[in-house]
């Protein structure tokens, strides 16, 4: 995750997001040092309590646990699931306000429109985010 894009016209709040099936790397520009959280929903099989990104690892029993993906062969399609998990890291540890912040996030390459819809649909209307700028991972390269 590489932060020295060039951010004409975005403002000073940009949350960089890489949102991966098996951890979220996220953090503000022009910080170079992102926080990485899981991206499942644990819940121990005889307890009602689920862990959710970071607190994961409060976790200390795994013998016995369903894990929630929000991401099927790569795509994610489970949407309840990833804002779940969403709210709790932007809640928490960033102190996210979307109505103000800037978020640029990658994305999977050649990703259903469908897919595409529903993250404008999540970022626009459910978070109220203030801009949104998609694009595959590998493309997000340094530059001065």
């Amino acid at each position: 995750l590489l932060y020295t894009i060039k951010f004409e016209g975005m403002g000073e709040k940009v949350l960089i997001i890489d949102n991966g099936s098996h951890t979220i790397k996220c953090g503000w520009r022009p910080d170079k040092s992102p926080e990485t959280f899981y991206n499942w929903i644990m819940r121990p099989k005889d307890r009602r309590r689920q862990f959710v990104g970071s607190e994961i690892d409060k976790c200390q029993d795994m013998s016995n646990v369903h894990v929630t993906s929000p991401f099927q062969k790569g795509y994610l399609l489970n949407w309840t699931a990833q804002k779940t998990i969403w709210d709790s890291i932007f809640n928490d540890p960033l102190k996210v306000s979307p109505g103000d912040t800037n978020l640029i996030v990658t994305e999977p390459p050649l990703n259903f429109s469908a897919i595409r819809d529903a993250w404008d649909e999540m970022i626009f209307e459910e978070y109220g985010f203030k801009s949104l700028f998609r694009q595959a991972g590998t493309f997000q390269v340094q530059s001065e």
